[in-house]
């Protein structure tokens, strides 16, 4: 059975406020240990938010090691799936920073809503699965 994962997830920044017309991006931060590969779900209202793309952010990659990114944007229906993972063989890595930059613009409706991690899983070099906590941020479309 998954164990509880010693890693949190948080946005940065949070909250986020998009402008017209423009990308804008978003980082999915991570405080942890022995972090090997990370799987993250994303909801999000798809007529105040638009994903244009998914990034690494640079933590898992940090010591020159090329990382596997997948992700597949769901935009009608306001979810996506991103795993990112580190080569076999290479070490885990601990500390904090940005496992995934989002690149976000905003949608036809002028709101207030929520970008939320509903899922998140950590795995090690072993391949344990760890859960994560799920987090949210506001983002506001002037």
């Amino acid at each position: 059975a998954p164990r509880a994962a010693n890693a949190i997830v948080t946005f940065n920044p949070s909250p986020l406020t998009l402008i017209p017309g423009q990308a804008t991006p978003i980082n999915i931060a991570i405080n942890g240990a022995d972090i090997y590969a990370a799987d993250l779900s994303l909801s999000f209202d798809p007529s105040a938010i638009k994903i244009q793309d998914i990034r690494d952010g640079g933590f898992l990659s940090r010591d020159g090691q090329i990382i596997a990114l997948v992700q597949k944007i769901e935009s009608e229906s306001g979810v996506a799936h991103i795993s990112i993972e580190r080569p076999p063989g290479a070490p885990p890595l601990s500390g904090t920073g940005a496992i995934i930059t989002l690149m976000v613009q905003p949608g036809s409706r002028k709101s207030d809503s929520q970008l939320k991690v509903v899922d998140f899983q950590l795995r090690d070099a072993q391949q344990n699965v760890l859960v994560g906590r799920a987090t949210e941020t506001k983002v506001t479309t002037p």
